[in-house]
């Protein structure tokens, strides 16, 4: 990602902004070199589309993927990370500890 540039969650459900992508839930930046991108995400319905955009200067730029993410339909809630790559379909779920919170 290049200086400035905005990661964020763009989906069909209101809390990713109804498809708008400058509504989109904005992720935190790293903090240092091979640091994920981070974010406490409002959970939408299990099965809801949505896809990872980058933003700047008013350009948006979608994943390239062949079809849109879906949420995971496992009943998810605070407790949990997920793990994705950009342009990389797989979506990583793992429970975390409460010291990690």
């Amino acid at each position: 990602f290049a200086p400035g540039e905005q990661l964020g969650i763009s989906g069909a459900d209101a809390v990713f902004g109804a498809w708008e992508p400058t509504k989109a839930h904005l992720l935190v930046p790293p903090t240092g070199i091979d640091q994920p991108w981070t974010g406490a995400i409002p959970v939408p319905k299990g099965g809801d589309e949505f896809k990872l955009v980058r933003l700047r200067d008013g350009e948006v730029v979608a994943e390239p993927l062949t079809e849109n993410r879906r949420w995971p339909s496992a009943s998810l809630g605070s407790g949990f990370l997920l793990r994705m790559t950009f342009g990389d379909p797989k979506i990583g779920v793992e429970a975390i500890s409460e010291s990690w919170r």
